[in-house]
């Protein structure tokens, strides 16, 4: 923590400090995730686009990678798309403008199952709100690594407080085929918020 003459108070959290490149570490980062609690499997529902939020470093960056853990085989065919999305302003943390979108990635049984990696250059503005999104055209039981509610950073509580857990994430049913659909841009209206299962390991990598 850093404190000026103006008043002004810099504090710097873990969130500022991100390896970049292979060496000597080759690191990705979970999307949302505050703890190092062990990934487990979900289940999504297939034509469903889930997002969830991580904030850029003080000093920005640039992303090469997006990924996701493929840990069992959909149906023959199956595809799946993840992009990332811009916070539409400070005030306003709904995913706005598409930063960048993979193509369509195959996620069935015979695609092997594995690190599933979009190649991407994406600059981050500096401490902006970022979401990371995925979407896939058929699911299957634990298809894909996930992180547990309570790992994640609470973004708040739904307002009139009738649940006892904090959103940690948003979901958006019957959206496009991402076999042959690019990710929708903006992100689309109407998400509801995430406060429990499935709750998808999204990651990012930074190249600078």
């Amino acid at each position: 923590m850093r404190f000026y003459a103006s008043g002004q108070v810099n504090v710097r959290g873990m969130h500022d400090f991100r390896q970049t490149g292979s060496s000597p570490l080759d690191l990705n980062y979970i999307a949302g995730t505050v703890d190092a609690a062990a990934l487990a499997t979900a289940t999504p529902v297939a034509l469903t686009l889930y997002a969830m939020p991580f904030l850029a470093p003080a000093r920005g960056g640039v992303l090469d990678e997006l990924s996701f853990q493929l840990t069992t085989g959909a149906a023959a065919g199956a595809k799946a798309r993840i992009g990332l999305y811009e916070a539409t302003s400070d005030t306003n943390i709904y995913p706005g403008r598409l930063a960048v979108g993979s193509a369509a990635i195959g996620v069935a049984s015979g695609d092997g199952t594995g690190e599933k990696v979009a190649s991407v250059s994406a600059s981050l503005r500096p401490g902006w709100l970022y979401w990371i999104a995925w979407i896939c055209s058929a699911a299957t039981a634990n298809m894909v690594r996930s992180v547990s509610v309570n790992g994640c950073h609470p973004l708040g509580i739904v307002a009139d407080m009738s649940g006892t857990a904090s959103v940690v994430g948003l979901s958006l049913a019957a959206q496009p085929d991402p076999t042959s659909n690019a990710m929708s841009d903006p992100f689309p209206s109407g998400a509801s918020a995430v406060t429990a299962a499935p709750i998808l390991a999204l990651a990012y990598h930074f190249s600078a």
